[in-house]
């Protein structure tokens, strides 16, 4: 049986290749010899991630999904990505993950994800719950994570879970920008709202 808030290993194989597992230590990466992350295979879920950071004029998105104990990118996007090449614009726009796979626990996702467990199938009538953290560093939960990331590191993080049928957290839809915001409009959580809402598995 599936751990219940996990997608099962054909749409992991489907859209995540190639499949590699993790270490205690950290991700394993998609990389070539010369030691550069790639675009995910899928330009598609690429492009779904960028319209979430041009539609908030954020940094970068990523689409993930979860088994029993891995979060797997299946897509990263930033705002002058290049959907076929991977070329960027601006060199802050380069790709942070690529296609990886990360320990559930040391991901924001993880957070997301978990805030579901005790909802009601009433509580989803609206969509899924947005996540909003304004300020990475001013998180209890999260500011000794902030020093890990490369520049430019995120402050600013808004997730909305990815449901299965069967009302499940299987994944989460995250948008990142490296300045703090106060919050989200009504109407760009309505979007994300939307995002999560379109995708099937």
């Amino acid at each position: 049986m599936l751990h219940k808030w996990s997608i099962d290993t054909t749409s992991v194989s489907r859209y995540y290749e190639p499949f590699y597992s993790t270490s205690a230590n950290g991700a394993t990466q998609q990389r070539t010899s010369d030691n550069v992350v790639h675009l995910a295979p899928d330009s598609a879920l690429t492009a779904f991630a960028q319209l979430g950071v041009i539609r908030l004029q954020a940094r970068r998105s990523f689409v993930t999904f979860f088994d029993r104990t891995t979060q797997y990118v299946f897509a990263e996007a930033t705002r002058s990505l290049s959907l076929q090449t991977g070329a960027v614009d601006d060199h802050l726009d380069a790709l942070l993950r690529g296609s990886v796979a990360l320990p559930r626990s040391s991901t924001y996702c993880e957070h997301v994800a978990g805030a579901t467990i005790h909802l009601q199938p009433s509580d989803l009538a609206d969509g899924p719950p947005v996540t909003v953290i304004p300020d990475l560093t001013e998180s209890p939960l999260f500011r000794h994570t902030v020093a890990h990331f490369p520049q430019p590191q995120p402050r600013f993080y808004c997730g909305v879970p990815i449901m299965s049928p069967e009302g499940f957290a299987i994944g989460v839809y995250c948008v990142l920008d490296d300045t703090p915001r106060a919050g989200l409009e009504p109407w760009q959580i309505t979007m994300l709202k939307d995002m999560v809402s379109s995708t099937t598995f």
